[in-house]
């Protein structure tokens, strides 16, 4: 007996030393239905909640308190099955409340993570809430029922770095991609999470509701036009500060680069321009495609073409260069102006650099050099800069463009959503 005691007492502290540090989950306790009568999990900067929404006119309320007024936490809801339910809730909403009970944010997790970035009231306390969709209200009238957890920590800093060794090429022809890994020990990584563009400086950053303290990550740039990446980070682990993450690229061996040889020309007329070869491997000879959009005002219609240049021309023919190795080659080329004299009408001009007879190999691409008809007819021919800023805008408008889209898509899903007053118990 007394080598049992000695045996268990020896045992004690190492299970305490195993469970430090490992917060256990708060599990859903009913009821917990309404703000004024939730269920309190004290001080809660980080942890778990783990739960389900029994009846589609089941609410779950959470009451917490912080130590850290003013600092910013990750709400997170992520549907799944729990012990209290065989499968994860289809389409639930996550809720955060003022000790006033004044609805703070409220987001949709459709199928997915939804996230919150809760800025602690000045008092400390805030309630989180759960239910489904379209119960926004909080109050019981949601579709569904199924399990969840929640999870607060406190938010991460944000990814920023500087994309370099780019032997003269255009910095926003690539793109940097945010992959996040299963853990600290993988070396590849292939669940990507977010794209985004540098700057004209190599710039790039990371920062949104989609990052995770403490979730390991590695970002990776291509080549827009390749999916194949040709500089990777290694893997590291986002905690709470900014942190620092640059890429030097494997130099590429050849760049092109554009120049006007005017600042304006008349509409309808034909446009000049330079294209730069920086080739810093061997000689070759390449095919230049000069392609030619516009996107005439007030119209969705886009006109691409590939021509070699001259009025009238628009038979894609290269024109064929020599490029020097270890020198910058200038290659001369035009275009005739696609747009009607309309003012707002716009388009841009980029040249491929192919391998000659092998226009899918593509060597490397210019940046785009954007033209645009201004009030008086003629047509204003933007620099470099302009060019950028005017890529850009077309990013952002493309992007609220997917935006819309998508809503459109989810309230089409949402209106052949069964009847609100029939209790949704099983899994859909």
């Amino acid at each position: 007996m007394k080598g049992s005691i000695r045996w268990i007492a020896n045992l004690l502290p190492l299970c305490l030393l195993c469970c430090a540090g490992t917060a256990l989950a708060v599990q859903d306790l009913e009821p917990n239905n309404s703000c004024s009568a939730p269920q309190k999990v004290g001080a809660f900067d980080s942890g778990q909640i783990v739960g389900a929404i029994a009846t589609a006119s089941d609410v779950d309320f959470f009451k917490a308190t912080s130590a850290n007024p003013g600092h910013t936490l990750d709400v997170r809801l992520t549907p799944k099955a729990t012990d209290d339910s065989s499968y994860p809730i289809y389409d639930a909403l996550l809720g955060v409340f003022d000790s006033a009970c004044q609805q703070l944010a409220s987001v949709e997790a459709y199928y997915s993570d939804a996230v919150i970035r809760l800025q602690v009231p000045a008092d400390g306390k805030y309630l989180i809430a759960v239910s489904s969709w379209p119960d926004y209200q909080f109050n019981g009238s949601g579709y569904y029922a199924g399990g969840y957890q929640v999870s607060v920590a406190p938010a991460p800093g944000k990814i920023s770095g500087t994309l370099s060794n780019l032997n003269g090429a255009y910095p926003g022809y690539y793109t940097i991609t945010l992959y996040k890994c299963p853990s600290s020990l993988y070396e590849y990584c292939s669940q990507a999470v977010m794209t985004v563009y540098p700057d004209a400086y190599g710039y790039y950053e990371f920062n949104g509701t989609y990052l995770e303290s403490g979730a390991s990550y590695q970002i990776a740039a291509a080549p827009y036009y390749e999916s194949s990446s040709v500089a990777r980070s290694a893997v590291f682990t986002l905690g709470t500060d900014d942190l620092a993450v640059d890429l030097a690229l494997k130099s590429p061996s050849m760049s092109v680069a554009l120049a006007w040889s005017s600042s304006s020309v008349i509409d309808g007329g034909v446009a000049a321009l330079t294209a730069s070869i920086n080739n810093s491997s061997s000689k070759k000879t390449v095919d230049l495609w000069l392609a030619v959009n516009a996107s005439p005002t007030g119209s969705a219609l886009g006109i691409s073409d590939f021509q070699q240049g001259g009025a009238g021309t628009t038979k894609a023919v290269p024109v064929q260069a020599t490029a020097k190795a270890g020198k910058i080659t200038a290659v001369p080329l035009s275009f005739a102006v696609p747009v009607s004299a309309l003012s707002g009408s716009s388009g841009y001009v980029t040249v491929y650099a192919s391998q000659t007879g092998q226009p899918a190999n593509v060597y490397a691409v210019s940046a785009p050099m954007y033209y645009e008809v201004v009030p008086d007819g003629s047509v204003a021919l933007l620099n470099a800069e302009q060019s950028l800023e005017r890529a850009r805008q077309q990013q952002r408008s493309r992007e609220r463009t997917w935006f819309q889209h998508d809503l459109q898509r989810r309230e089409a899903a949402h209106r052949h959503k069964p009847n609100p007053s029939v209790e949704q118990d099983g899994a859909p």
